[in-house]
């Protein structure tokens, strides 16, 4: 109905959504591996992007006081898995789980996307922050699932393109400004090129290729950003940390230096194809 509602209230919604939304989090269903469960949280992430995507700003207010329950609530109702060596996660939990984490992300996505992203720099999101960009690291280089990978890349761009340029307007001090810019040169850009280097990427599958775009986009807006100083770091310290041929580094640095995001794209899936290919 709430869905619906949307559409016919339009502005008028608002003013119902601070005592609607936080119920509906509340009692999404408490029960980890049911099909309820599920259909709740889908349902959920449907709405919440939907509002997101026709309030943007104006959806502050009612979003900001919420939005870490909400991604609290991903986590709650993801299912234990078995731990010990020779565990094995039944196939029934394991989609369970990555279709929560894939939730989890999609909403970070929309909120990054849509003029929210300052509602992780509140006061109160902002204790909130650290983990955030963690579980989305996590996505990057621990989830082996084209989908969370190119939507937690996703985040990624969204958040470089709006914090880097201008820390203090965006709202981050000096200190803030500095550490998200070393947490994505020294977490983000080494793992997220660590797992299409990792010999199990799947080079010709479409899922894997568009996570490769994404990791293009990445690299051109730090280089857009950041300027010829990324470049270098990249070329002369991260690439070959990661046992990158330094032939192929030189490629990829010169694709930076120019505008085009097309070269950058070609050329990285170029060399990634050369790197499994030797």
């Amino acid at each position: 109905i709430i869905h619906r509602m949307v559409l016919c209230l339009d502005a008028g919604l608002l003013e119902y959504l601070p005592h609607a939304l936080p119920l509906l989090i509340a009692h999404m269903a408490c029960s980890d591996v049911d099909n309820e469960a599920q259909r709740d949280s889908e349902a959920m992430v449907q709405l919440v992007n939907q509002l997101i995507i026709k309030y943007e700003e104006r959806l502050f207010p009612v979003l900001e006081p919420h939005l870490m329950q909400l991604l609290q609530r991903f986590i709650e109702l993801m299912p234990k898995q078995p731990a010990g060596p020779g565990s094995t996660v039944p196939p029934h939990v394991g989609a369970v789980v990555l279709g929560l984490q894939r939730h989890y992300f999609l909403v970070v996505q929309h909120v990054v996307a849509h003029k929210l992203s300052h509602i992780l720099l509140s006061a109160q999101q902002r204790p909130h922050l650290e983990q955030v960009l963690h579980t989305v690291l996590s996505g990057i280089i621990e989830i082996d699932d084209p989908v969370s990978r190119k939507t937690c890349l996703s985040v990624m761009v969204f958040l470089v393109k709006s914090w880097v340029p201008d820390g203090p307007k965006a709202g981050l001090d000096a200190n803030a400004h500095g550490a998200f810019v070393g947490f994505v040169m020294e977490k983000v850009v080494p793992g997220a090129l660590r797992s299409v280097l990792a010999p199990g990427f799947r080079v010709k599958d479409a899922g894997s290729l568009r996570v490769a775009v994404e990791i293009s986009t990445l690299l051109h807006a730090l280089s857009s950003t950041l300027g010829p100083p990324f470049v270098q770091a990249l070329v002369g310290e991260i690439l070959p940390a990661l046992e990158f041929p330094a032939d192929l580094g030189q490629q990829l640095g010169v694709a930076l230096s120019g505008p085009p995001l097309s070269e950058v794209q070609k050329v990285l899936r170029s060399c990634i194809q050369q790197v499994h290919q030797r």
